[in-house]
């Protein structure tokens, strides 16, 4: 394997105050969410992991429980 010499990397005055803008815009963004209302334990419905995906995919276990019809046993 061949090894080189690290890169020096040059630190420049716009990318120092792109970051600066850039950590400026994450704290805001943090503070909104932060002082966004929260849901409180009366509101929030607790779903399981079972009753999540049934709703993405559009599957309500409930439905049509009436129309099961049992098939007659062969006696043996």
């Amino acid at each position: 394997m061949l090894r080189r010499k690290p890169t020096r990397i040059a630190m420049k005055i716009d990318d120092v105050s792109e970051w600066i803008a850039v950590k400026k815009e994450n704290e805001t963004k943090k503070q909104a969410a932060e002082s966004a209302p929260q849901l409180g334990d009366s509101q929030m419905v607790h779903k399981t992991r079972r009753d999540i995906v049934n709703e993405r995919i559009g599957y309500d276990p409930r439905a049509g429980r009436e129309t099961i019809v049992t098939l007659p046993r062969p006696l043996h």
